[in-house]
């Protein structure tokens, strides 16, 4: 066989397990890390002898948090625990801290208009599309926030109006202080297309608070997927269909 015709073939089985790796994350029930996984996946270096599908350092902590779960002791590890132990530490960008002495930060969550919609309804979103927008303006020392309208209280019913008690851990979940539609924003960007054309662009934000002085946040821990394990078990199967 040809050099060239090597390097073809070994092109073919990248683009082959990269379609694979894709389909196995597409598939499965990741949420808001999907697309951010998905996207991290590219083919790397393809020689006649090597054929490289790679994952982007990017989106390393997403990556890692996938393929090898997270939980209390942090990466590789799984159960439940609690997002202030990693999220209210020194370095972590925006984090503040009150007169009191103790830490918080505003944490963002983008929202879709179908996700609104499914929260509330009808109702919800003409809401939401009805908000007066937040923008970003120029100021003295760099662009600055204008803030608009945002959503009240009472368009969706409150996911967790009480507390329990989780049975493997035992934490006390505690009651969520309000629905999840409360205090949603319309972020309005301007820009221009390739063809020269100003376009607007709404983007849906809301921002919960959370505070080492406040109510603990929980999350149920992520689990590994083991993808790259997957494929890779894979590897023998897909090189056979190709050749």
């Amino acid at each position: 066989m040809r050099p060239s015709d090597k390097r073809r073939r070994m092109q073919v089985i990248a683009k082959v397990v990269l379609a694979e790796w894709a389909a196995l994350a597409r598939h499965s029930d990741l949420k808001s890390t999907k697309r951010a996984y998905i996207r991290s996946l590219r083919i790397g270096e393809v020689t006649e002898t090597k054929a490289e599908v790679i994952l982007e350092p990017g989106n390393a902590p997403i990556v890692a948090m996938v393929e090898q779960g997270m939980g209390p002791g942090g990466i590789g590890t799984f159960g439940m625990y609690d997002l202030r132990a990693f999220l209210l530490k020194p370095g972590t960008s925006r984090l503040r801290r009150a007169k009191a002495g103790h830490y918080y930060l505003h944490v963002p969550f983008r929202m879709e208009s179908k996700e609104i919609g499914a929260l509330g309804g009808h109702r919800a979103v003409k809401a939401a599309r009805a908000l007066g927008p937040t923008t970003m303006q120029p100021g003295q020392t760099g662009p600055r926030t204008a803030w608009g309208q945002k959503l009240g209280a009472g368009f969706a019913p409150n996911l967790r109006p009480q507390g329990y008690i989780h049975k493997r851990s035992g934490f006390h979940v505690r009651a969520h202080a309000t629905d999840p539609l409360h205090g949603v924003y319309r972020f309005l960007s301007t820009y221009s297309n390739s063809a020269g054309k100003v376009v607007q662009q709404a983007q849906y934000r809301k921002f919960r608070t959370i505070s080492d002085a406040a109510k603990p946040w929980y999350h149920p821990g992520v689990r590994p997927r083991f993808f790259a394990a997957i494929v890779t078990s894979r590897f023998s199967d897909i090189v056979r269909e190709v050749t």
